[in-house]
């Protein structure tokens, strides 16, 4: 699996940016060769005619004036100064929002520079205004840029700037600049939405019954209390904004003349486990649905979790942040809430070593015969496995959600 992994890594390694001298494309070289090569002969034409001194210095002002921009753009390169910040890095931000990295150009040289050009770290999820900037800066003077990105897809992602550089005059050659900050890319999370998901949806209903005929939900909240009759009753409060609709006493609330809402909560029916694969596969940096299918898994576990919450089942998330599981219990609409705002930053990653057993998290933090759903965009061979060991003989227990083609199935 390791050597699988590797070999898909290589095939992509190749193409990281380099930084230095870079060459235009071949096609504009040859169009400068035959533009230079053209003007030479009539100058040679000239000199020999009319008047040797004046066509012979023009002869060398054509070979010098392509070295000297050269030269210039080399010297540019090397005294710029470059600040790149983002004001609110690590923020969460909701679809349509904007994030800003600002960058800040510097100008050392006594000469103003030729074309400077920034290449912005753009992503699917997270848009740059401008892929690329060209700009010029006068002489001991600087250059501000605010560089405005739009939130467009739910997950994790990183934008920045990938590389500025200086192309001379002519166009001949680029350079890239030596004064380029160590820390040139900033991390986002963008908030995903819950999806509407219907429980008649075949992985969810079927997960459902399992679920409920298992009963191996250990989760409950408090009971409900009982008054002084001797039948269940429930404590009130006034209504404040984030507590769900639905506890809403309409009855009570008119009779008292403001909204109140149930305190205490029923015992849950069950519990079902959310597993978020984050492995990916070797090149998925380039596969274009990638974007999509996280954006896919992010909502329909929030939609499932939300449909299962809502007919009084225990919903657990499981997920992989920063190299750890984490786990969060959601019982409430509030608890739906804050987990999305925690998967905001939630984003692929390739498993370099490939371990077995690292795709799934361990079996002590998930109860014998519990009722799973994996949501993966990477349902391999190796994903099946494991979630069989972990099935301690129930497969039927344990659902597989491909968020890249958006089906569901029993393991």
């Amino acid at each position: 699996m390791s050597s699988r992994k590797e070999r898909s890594q290589n095939k992509y390694r190749g193409r990281s940016k380099k930084t230095g001298l870079l060459a235009r494309r071949r096609i504009d070289l040859y169009r400068l060769a035959d533009g230079v090569l053209g003007s030479a002969f009539f100058i040679v034409i000239f000199a020999l005619f009319c008047s040797a001194r004046v066509g012979y210095f023009l002869l060398a002002a054509l070979i010098m004036m392509p070295l000297v921009s050269i030269l210039a753009a080399f010297i540019s390169s090397r005294l710029l100064c470059v600040e790149i910040s983002a004001p609110f890095e690590g923020s969460s931000l909701e679809k349509g929002d904007n994030a800003i990295v600002e960058i800040t150009i510097k100008n050392r040289s006594i000469l103003p520079t030729p074309q400077v050009r920034i290449l912005t770290k753009s992503d699917p999820r997270l848009e740059a205004a401008d892929k690329e900037i060209a700009v010029s800066i006068a002489p001991r003077g600087k250059h501000c840029i605010s560089l405005p990105y739009t939130a467009l897809l739910a997950g994790g992602v990183s934008i920045g700037v990938s590389d500025i550089y200086v192309v001379d005059y002519f166009g001949i050659l680029r350079f890239g600049v030596k004064g380029l900050p160590q820390n040139r890319s900033f991390s986002f999370g963008i908030i995903p939405e819950i999806k509407e998901i219907s429980a008649k949806t075949p992985i969810l209903e079927e997960t459902m019954k399992s679920a409920y005929g298992e009963g191996n939900s250990d989760d409950s909240v408090e009971i409900p209390s009982y008054g002084a009759s001797g039948f269940p009753g429930y404590e009130y409060r006034k209504y404040e904004p984030g507590d769900p609709l639905k506890r809403i006493n309409s009855k009570l609330s008119a009779k008292r003349g403001e909204l109140l809402v149930r305190l205490d909560e029923k015992p849950v029916v069950s519990g079902v486990l959310f597993i978020l694969d984050a492995e990916a596969y070797g090149g998925y940096e380039y596969d274009k649905r990638i974007p999509m299918a996280v954006q896919n898994l992010l909502e329909t576990s929030l939609g499932m979790g939300r449909t299962l919450v809502s007919r009084d089942f225990g919903v657990t998330f499981l997920y992989e942040s920063d190299g750890e599981w984490k786990s969060r219990i959601v019982r409430t609409e509030r608890d739906l809430l804050m987990m999305r705002n925690e998967l905001s930053f939630f984003r692929l990653h390739l498993d370099v070593n490939g371990l077995p057993g690292d795709r799934i998290p361990a079996k002590a933090m998930i109860p014998a015969g519990s009722s799973v759903i994996c949501f993966t965009v990477n349902p391999d061979e190796e994903l099946i496995n494991e979630l069989s060991q972990t099935s301690s003989g129930k497969s039927e227990n344990i659902k597989i959600y491909n968020a890249m083609s958006g089906e569901g199935r029993s393991l």
